[in-house]
């Protein structure tokens, strides 16, 4: 019997609570709707996709002799910028039998000037 009592008890608690009050809701303002006229126009479409850019021909260039750099070549495609930017770098176009850089080996050019001498003697 205590049992029925206290779970009448509870019951009636339970019933006899006022329901939590409903969060306030905001008067949802009018949309703005703007209205506006079809236009034609061309549509771009970009794709985009991995890749390389590779020249047509690459060459190796090496020294048969080991030297120093004198001095290098300007690029004519440069003469408009100031005189240290207008040499020859990567990337800069060339033609065949373009002379490049004038290379300096030291040793080569004393026993030059040694072989001279010997031919005067």
């Amino acid at each position: 019997m205590r049992k029925c009592f206290l779970l009448g008890a509870l019951a009636a608690a339970g019933c006899s609570r006022t329901p939590p009050p409903a969060p306030a809701v905001a008067a949802a303002a009018a949309p703005t709707i703007t209205v506006v006229k079809p236009q034609k126009k061309p549509v771009q479409r970009v794709i985009e996709q991995p890749g390389a850019a590779v020249a047509f021909e690459e060459v190796t260039l090496f020294v048969k002799i080991p030297g120093y750099v004198r001095t290098l070549s300007a690029d004519p495609a440069k003469a408009t910028r100031p005189e240290h930017d207008r040499f020859i770098d990567i990337g800069t176009r060339v033609t065949r039998d373009q002379v490049l850089a004038e290379l300096s080996v030291p040793e080569l050019e004393e026993e030059f000037k040694q072989k001279e001498a010997t031919d005067r003697q």
